[in-house]
């Protein structure tokens, strides 16, 4: 929501000389995953997670600030100590923030709203989350023209009524973005 109204401010200001790109992404990442079911301390978590990620945004920039929506692709595999492995393909709606701090470092954050596109396991075994999360995305941005550069930290998490969850405390995301446009 705050997104929403800051894009909106940028829109209407006479004086903010707004300028609107779009633009497409590109990277990869680690982390891990838990699984944990009935919130009790017997859970699975993955010692790695590799992803890699593809996506388009929409920039609203003016005087330092902007508002930047995104769809991103994501394929995330995780390896548990076990041997097993889990697939799982989602898409991500991020909703980030930036403001320029110094030279062509920004720092940006926001919301994302996350979709299990898919998913496979070699020993799912009937755990089962909702297809749909909530998580965050922070971290700095260096933009080179219509290049940038940028490392996210990110968490999300999927739960459903049966006390069942599924969350990424943490992974980090580093990729490359190419603006078109103004």
């Amino acid at each position: 929501m705050i997104g929403v109204l800051l894009a909106f401010m940028l829109m209407m200001n006479p004086n903010a000389n707004a300028q609107v790109q779009g633009g497409i992404l590109a990277g990869g990442g680690f982390g891990y995953m838990t699984l944990e079911e009935n919130n009790s301390s017997d859970f699975f978590r993955s010692k790695n997670q590799v992803n890699f990620e593809v996506g388009m945004f929409m920039k609203f920039q003016s005087q330092g600030l902007y508002f930047r929506p995104q769809v991103i692709y994501m394929e995330k595999t995780n390896e548990y100590s076990f041997g097993q492995t889990t697939q799982l393909k989602t898409l991500q709606f991020p909703l980030m923030m930036g403001i320029h701090l110094v030279g062509p470092l920004t720092i940006e954050l926001g919301p994302t709203f996350n979709r299990i596109l898919d998913s496979e396991s070699t020993w799912y075994n009937g755990f089962r989350t909702y297809d749909n999360g909530f998580g965050y995305r922070v971290g700095p941005v260096m933009n080179f023209n219509n290049v940038a550069l940028y490392t996210h930290f990110e968490g999300a998490m999927y739960r459903n009524d049966n006390g069942q969850q599924m969350t990424e405390p943490f992974r980090v995301n580093m990729g490359l973005a190419v603006s078109f446009g103004e």
